[in-house]
């Protein structure tokens, strides 16, 4: 895993968001502005990061409870979109001026400028590509895509249904499936305004959606599901397993409700479901550089391209609005994912 600090030279252009413990995000991290990073190795990569998104495993990995682990000096941040700016002699991958993805597992992209060895950027299939859609095409829509694609067997017609519908990753199965012919009923939560929010989930072209209530009043629309995608735990969990039919198969991505899956007795007897889990960093790391996942990100970047794939709803933010957005981060029913807009940062 790369860590974008490296030595710097002598001037201070740059600006990042580290942290030196874990902790509260909006209390541990600051915005600092560091020596403008230079190509020291025949193998190393400069970037400029043009956009880059505040995702919850972000603020898992500053409170020092997510999986993966950094070391201190620590910059937040992992997906982003940035353009090459100077290369190493022995770097063939990317030239000046490329557009880029940082790979899975690299950390520190909350920062104005990185740099990495050639193996941590991988160059973009269309440069013309929106930049802020391409700043979150990766890790939610890559885990909607393989999702959809190495669980079961869909077919058009068939139904998934998922919890945290409203979620970037919820958002990206109703517009992946759409594309695939693969109907969706989809749960959230109750909120004020879930009128607008069904409203929403409809445009982007989800067959069905429901508050949690709803589905359990409603099952018999709902039921001989072949996928149920799952990110709360809890009674919802067990709620969208009731709507498999047989020998479906429940996935397990996130865990927002902090509260274990269960699954009724009777569905492990009478339906034969299974219950498998999904981690898009191991995935990533288990495929890089194999032709499945270029294949993957190829599609996800000509679906954006097409009006297919939409980015979920967001707001986009500068460095120094760091604090309120890692506030609100902490929150429940936000407007929204943030994204640090750095296309004017020098």
């Amino acid at each position: 895993m790369a860590n974008f600090l490296g030595r710097m030279t002598a001037r201070r252009l740059a600006s990042r968001l580290a942290y030196n413990e874990f902790g509260v995000p909006s209390q541990v991290v600051t915005l600092e502005t560091f020596e403008d990073p230079k190509v020291e190795h025949p193998e190393e990569v400069v970037a400029k990061v043009l956009a880059v998104p505040v995702h919850p495993s972000h603020i898992n990995t500053i409170q020092g409870t997510y999986p993966v682990k950094v070391s201190f000096p620590a910059v937040g941040g992992g997906e982003a979109i940035a353009r090459v700016t100077e290369v190493g002699s022995n770097v063939k991958s990317v030239s000046p001026g490329d557009l880029v993805y940082p790979e899975h597992g690299v950390t520190g992209t909350w920062s104005t400028h990185i740099k990495g060895r050639q193996t941590d950027f991988e160059r973009v299939f269309h440069p013309d590509i929106d930049i802020i859609a391409a700043s979150v095409l990766r890790v939610n829509p890559g885990t909607a895509y393989r999702m959809l694609h190495d669980f079961a067997d869909l077919r058009p017609g068939d139904l998934v249904v998922q919890n945290g519908s409203n979620s970037s990753v919820g958002q990206a199965v109703i517009q992946i499936a759409k594309a695939m012919g693969v109907k969706t009923a989809n749960v959230i939560r109750e909120r004020p305004d879930i009128g607008k929010l069904k409203e929403e989930l409809i445009s982007l072209g989800a067959d069905m959606v429901f508050t949690e209530s709803e589905l359990r009043s409603s099952r018999d629309l709902v039921k001989g599901a072949k996928l149920a995608l799952n990110c709360t735990g809890g009674s919802s969990s067990t709620e969208i397993a009731r709507c498999l039919g047989h020998k479906g198969v429940h996935v397990t991505y996130g865990g927002m409700s902090l509260k274990p899956v269960t699954a009724a007795t009777s569905s492990l007897i009478f339906k034969d479901i299974s219950f498998r889990g999904f981690w898009m960093s191991r995935w990533a790391k288990e495929n890089q550089g194999s032709l499945q996942i270029k294949a993957m990100y190829r599609y996800l970047e000509e679906a954006t391209l097409s009006g297919k794939l939409k980015p979920s709803k967001h707001t986009l933010v500068s460095l120094k609005d760091y604090e309120k957005v890692l506030q609100d981060s902490m929150k429940g029913f936000k407007n929204g994912k943030y994204i640090f807009d750095l296309r004017d940062e020098p």
